[in-house]
């Protein structure tokens, strides 16, 4: 996310949580969906990303109750990703026991690949 400076959030789905009730896989496309199809225009990345496999948490309604989330298991911070906020997610790893890693493209291929840099 923000041209590799976001973060990616994996969670354990065996919890019984509504949160993966409200999830939705991303749609890879050739199209562009234009706002006022909103829906689609946000789950919805272009076809040369599948590799990504992303899920994004929808929420269909505005005035709905918090749904507590599951605890995460890692999180992949982007190749883009200031130092200072890796700094901060490994903070929150450190006292929420989950691992962090830094996402980079291959230099050899069209994929990701994933640097450990805090390990529970």
């Amino acid at each position: 996310a923000d041209y590799h400076k976001g973060f990616c959030i994996e969670y354990k789905n065996s919890e019984n949580s509504d949160f993966f009730k409200r999830i939705m896989p991303v749609i890879y496309s050739h199209t562009f969906y234009c706002w006022k199809d909103y829906k689609y225009f946000l789950i919805t990345k272009y076809k040369d990303w599948s590799c990504e496999n992303e899920w994004r948490y929808w929420e269909m309604e505005q005035d709905t109750e918090y749904v507590n989330s599951p605890t995460p298991t890692a999180v992949y911070c982007g190749a883009k990703m200031s130092e200072y906020n890796i700094k901060q997610i490994v903070k929150i790893a450190k006292k929420n026991s989950f691992d962090v890693y830094q996402i980079y493209p291959a230099k050899d291929r069209y994929e990701l690949d994933f640097k450990e840099i805090y390990k529970i």
